[in-house]
């Protein structure tokens, strides 16, 4: 029974599969309780795992309708709440809209240097667990953390090494984030031993929106690290998108960058606004937002010269003075106010609204508003 177990799918014989099914139902139980140990991610690839298994068994899929059972708890506006969570916290503690899968990466999913034995690791008492994502099935983890006192983010990454659980961490500050192909993001730092930049980890991702939460994350942490020295300007762009429109806004009462970003693997859009008043934190990211998949017209509309108003668009906010709902008009829409009028002609112009081709003139016609 072991050995057919394991031939029907690599890697599922009888106890693994009484452990795949046990942590299942675990992860499962923590989101109705809404625990702060939920993974989503581990429910995700778990999942994913259990239908692989059902489909090389035959069993019928079920059933693909969407249905939301486990959003009957969210707020109606995330970001909003008045509680002492650590913005961070929030990014992952809901269910995404959407969930577009990334083309396979052809790297490995690993963490290369300056790794230890765990108990040879020693962390101060006083940190906060920030984000913690899974990945290669368990096999890796990567955990923002916050030293309370100080103010100061690292990144803790976990992994299976010949056998053995070895563990590696380093300041927010210390590393560099980038793209490297459709699916990977890696970690870089420098190595005073060798004085050049070594590969510290590669991590793939399944889900695009994951992805792109999880690089805005890091960004805002290490851009806000009291120990941060200059971060490149490619560290705030994300490898394979372009910006499809730039402008400034007015947003809660901050002047604001507004990008279109499409990303070239997915075709898929989201906005994305960034500081752009402050030295320290120019181009440090503020928020995102996932635009729908199906774009239907009643969606977006102009509301007056410099306004247009966006409906069915959730927010996801990376500082804590940030407030979306202050943004809110009639009906839940979401409003964005362009400083130039010429720049919410030309945002319409991005989709293609006819009724907006007529106000935009030829001086506006390559897409980028000055800032």
């Amino acid at each position: 029974m072991y050995n057919e177990m394991n031939k029907e799918l690599p890697g599922t014989t009888l106890p693994a599969r009484f452990v795949m099914y046990t942590q299942f139902l675990v992860q499962l139980q923590l989101r109705l309780t809404k625990s702060s140990t939920f993974d989503r991610n581990a429910l995700h690839v778990l999942r994913r795992r259990i239908l692989d298994l059902r489909e090389v068994r035959g069993i019928v899929p079920p059933d693909p309708t969407p249905r939301a059972l486990l959003g009957w708890y969210e707020p109606t506006e995330y970001g909003d709440e008045e509680t002492n969570t650590h913005w961070a916290e929030k990014i992952f503690s809901r269910p995404l809209l959407a969930k577009t899968k990334l083309p396979k990466s052809k790297r490995p999913c690993e963490a290369l240097s300056s790794l230890h034995r765990i108990g040879k690791m020693s962390m101060s008492p006083d940190i906060k667990i920030l984000v913690k994502r899974t990945f290669d099935h368990g096999r890796l983890s990567v955990t923002f953390l916050l030293q309370t006192i100080h103010d100061y983010p690292y990144v803790f990454i976990r992994t299976d090494h010949e056998g053995q659980p070895m563990v590696s961490t380093y300041g927010a500050h210390e590393l560099c984030i980038e793209r490297r192909d459709s699916a990977t993001l890696q970690f870089t730092r420098w190595s005073e031993s060798e004085q050049r930049t070594k590969l510290w980890a590669s991590l793939v991702f399944t889900i695009w929106e994951e992805m792109i939460l999880f690089h805005c994350i890091f960004l805002c942490l290490k851009a806000r690290s009291i120990l941060r020295e200059n971060i490149r300007e490619s560290e705030y762009k994300l490898q394979e998108e372009d910006a499809l429109f730039q402008a400034k806004i007015v947003d809660d009462g901050f002047s604001h960058s507004l990008s279109i970003c499409h990303d070239s693997h997915t075709d898929r859009k989201r906005l994305y606004a960034t500081v752009l008043d402050s030295r320290e934190l120019k181009h440090c990211p503020v928020w995102t937002a996932f635009l729908p998949v199906s774009q239907n017209r009643t969606w977006l509309f102009r509301k007056s010269r410099h306004r247009v108003w966006l409906r069915g668009i959730r927010p996801y906010v990376f500082c804590e003075k940030y407030r979306p709902r202050h943004q809110r008009r009639t009906a839940g829409a979401f409003e964005l106010y362009f400083v130039k009028e010429e720049a919410a002609n030309r945002f319409l112009e991005v989709f293609e609204l006819p009724e907006t081709a007529s106000t935009i003139n030829d001086a506006s016609s390559q897409g980028t508003a000055d800032l």
